[in-house]
């Protein structure tokens, strides 16, 4: 069975270093999060997976990723970010911060929050 919950949009600004435009430049977004989830339902309830876990999820990820930065971890600005003594809600990733890379650490997490 495949459900399928969109979970709303997140707002974060980040910068692809090794772009060679534009994008180079900090700029924002607002990412818009669909979610799909295969399991087996529940034989009792039928219940695949519970939709207030899926809220759960979603609680968790905006408290980590909304209204962010998403920065590679040898961007020079995380740096400074760090060490600004500026509130800032600040992700590190080993890659280039691309929609792409973002998804799949999204993935991580709900593959590791949804095992089954």
């Amino acid at each position: 069975m495949k459900i399928e919950r969109h979970l709303g949009e997140l707002a974060a600004a980040h910068r692809l270093m090794m772009h060679g435009g534009a994008c180079e430049l900090l700029h924002g977004h607002n990412w818009d999060l669909t979610v799909w989830v295969e399991a087996t339902g529940d034989p009792k309830t039928g219940i695949a997976v519970d939709f207030l876990d899926f809220d759960a999820f979603r609680t968790e990820l905006w408290k980590e990723l909304d209204h962010g930065i998403w920065l590679h971890r040898t961007d020079d600005l995380a740096g400074v970010l760090e060490r600004g003594g500026v509130p800032v809600r600040l992700t590190l990733v080993d890659g280039e911060p691309t929609a792409e890379n973002m998804a799949l650490l999204i993935l991580e997490r709900l593959a590791a929050r949804f095992p089954q």
